[in-house]
């Protein structure tokens, strides 16, 4: 059971296609406003970095 290898379920392609894209974001922590990735490591005590998934749209 717990610790045995090969236990993970594989995601299933249409699964994967669902999901949609992921992709990562400066923001500033004081006012929220969106800003640039480089910005946010000159900034790290004010500024974090979010991930956002888009998914797709369903026809």
């Amino acid at each position: 059971m717990y610790g045995e290898e090969g236990g993970k379920k594989a995601t299933s392609s249409n699964k994967r296609k669902q999901q949609g894209t992921t992709f990562q974001v400066g923001r500033d922590a004081r006012t929220g406003r969106f800003i640039s990735r480089e910005e946010t490591e000159r900034r790290k005590a004010t500024a974090i970095v979010e991930t956002i998934t888009v998914r797709k749209k369903r026809k």
